[in-house]
């Protein structure tokens, strides 16, 4: 069908115009004198042609999206799997692989930058290498083993990077901790032979779908000076992204483009407490800025704004990111805005009128690039029509048109 791009269009209420992106061979309708509501009513027209008379009690999955949880449960108890999944241990046959890609050179092919405020950090390896000292003003050396402590973690905080302790993790095979309102803007180790002093001489790794950081051993006292050899195996753990129960799944369309109906412009899953929300968002199909909670999930996934990812053809393959905003008491309250030139565009999801954004399981897979989702979901369409509560419309998909 014709792809339509809204070039700008004049918001009420604003004093500027709403830059909403361009493209080639489309329908450019830029008239300084449309109201904020000529967008949208094009927009629902569009989706009216594509998909039919809505339901008028079409809540879009967003009627139950509701806090669940009232507390959080203390990270030193036994309660973790009352709302969290736990991962499981690093089995012997992962070891032995992440053990040797850390033994070489680092291969910046398997260099990661990730963002996660929550994570779990597990035990994986420690080696048991012996240094020789430099030789003292006696000209005698000593056989040192390396020894590491206290894990270091650290988040930002407008300008300053904070360290966090991890507590009551230590280099034991099976230890694993979880971190909630933390991040993973730099890790460090303590050097127990260097008067507390913490190294930051670390790199991360993604081994089969999975982070580890790995760190490289020094030494730098008084009596004592062992440098960094650039083989960062000397303590190994795995960073995993916490994965929530009771969270919800939300697919959005950025109306920079409209015609395809692919929502996959950002998707992100949100986890409800009463004094916080946990965002994870898992792609950025738009090329827009966009933000959730005022967070630019371009630049919280590490790439530049106008880079697509995780949505197959050309865009990039980037870890997820994990960050907090503050709470709401339905998914649907969340703010997600997209950048123009001189204003936003919040997306909505009135009932009975064409979504922006739609509520969904987090087992919903959502569409490659430009794949429209009643191409991926057959079912979907019937769902607009008529709304249906027990209706699984997500799980009929096209595998091969949607994303893993």
């Amino acid at each position: 069908m014709e792809k339509v791009l809204f070039k700008s269009v004049l918001m009420a209420g604003f004093s500027g115009m709403l830059f909403v992106g361009c493209s080639n061979d489309v329908e450019d309708l830029y008239d300084p004198n449309h109201p904020m509501n000529s967008t949208i009513n094009k927009y629902e027209t569009y989706w009216r042609t594509e998909f039919g008379e809505i339901d008028q009690k079409q809540d879009w999955g967003f009627a139950n999206a509701t806090l669940t949880r009232t507390r959080y449960a203390n990270t030193n108890t036994n309660q973790w799997a009352d709302y969290v999944e736990i991962p499981a241990d690093p089995t012997e046959a992962e070891i032995s692989k992440v053990l040797d890609v850390f033994s070489k050179p680092v291969d910046q092919n398997l260099v990661r930058q990730i963002n996660f405020s929550d994570f779990w950090v597990q035990h994986v390896y420690e080696g048991s290498k012996t240094y020789t000292t430099q030789p003292d003003m006696n000209g005698f050396t000593q056989d040192i083993l390396c020894e590491l402590d206290q894990l270091q973690v650290a988040y930002v905080n407008g300008n300053d990077t904070i360290n966090e302790h991890v507590n009551n993790f230590n280099s034991t095979f099976g230890k694993t901790m979880l971190m909630q309102a933390s991040g993973t803007a730099r890790f460090g180790y303590v050097n127990t032979l260097d008067n507390g002093v913490c190294y930051y001489d670390y790199v991360i790794m993604e081994v089969d779908g999975q982070y580890y950081v790995g760190f490289d051993y020094k030494c730098d006292n008084q009596n004592s000076k062992i440098e960094a050899d650039g083989i960062y195996n000397d303590w190994i753990v795995k960073v995993v992204p916490a994965e929530y129960k009771n969270t919800y799944r939300i697919i959005c369309e950025d109306l920079g483009t409209i015609g395809d109906f692919d929502f996959n412009d950002v998707v992100f899953d949100a986890y409800l407490t009463w004094d916080a929300t946990v965002i994870t968002v898992r792609a950025a199909g738009g090329t827009l800025p966009i933000s959730v909670g005022g967070v630019e999930v371009h630049e919280a996934m590490g790439v530049e704004t106008g880079v697509m990812v995780n949505t197959g053809g050309n865009s990039v393959n980037a870890p997820a990111a994990i960050f907090r905003i503050g709470a709401v008491s339905n998914a649907k309250d969340i703010a997600i805005e997209v950048q123009g030139e001189s204003a936003n565009f919040v997306l909505t999801a009135e009932e009975g009128k064409a979504p922006q954004k739609i509520c969904v399981p987090t087992s919903f897979k959502w569409c490659g690039e430009r794949m429209n989702i009643k191409e991926a979901y057959p079912e979907f369409q019937n769902w607009v029509n008529s709304k249906d509560e027990n209706a699984e419309w997500y799980k009929n998909y096209v595998a091969e048109n949607v994303m893993n």
